[in-house]
């Protein structure tokens, strides 16, 4: 799979588009901030390697720098990423991307 730049730094592959994933990605990402604490302050920045099924669903979410995040709120935000819809498409082994994620609070 040739890999292609998209913008905001993410990486994909043939198969779901760069605007398909922003696309599935907008609801869970809102959701994801629930996985912090409350009262969590300031700017957290990290990247996530999905891999998507040909059938649109996700495979596997992979924290790639997460820096300092505990564990439990990486698995917490793993498992509303993973909820994500893609569409389908046709690259048998899936398709993985890189996504940077950036939390404000």
């Amino acid at each position: 799979t040739s890999a292609n730049t998209g913008e905001d730094g993410m990486y994909a592959g043939r198969g779901v588009s760069a605007a398909a994933i922003r696309t599935a990605l907008a609801r869970p990402l809102s959701t994801s901030r629930r996985c912090m604490p409350p009262g969590t302050e300031g700017d957290f920045t990290l990247t996530v390697e999905i891999k998507v099924g040909c059938d649109g669903r996700v495979a596997n979410v992979y924290p790639i720098n997460a820096g300092y995040v505990p564990k439990r709120i990486l698995d917490c935000i793993g498992t509303v990423l993973g909820s994500a819809a893609f569409p389908a498409h046709d690259l048998p082994d899936g398709q993985s991307f890189q996504y940077p994620i950036s939390y404000r609070f």
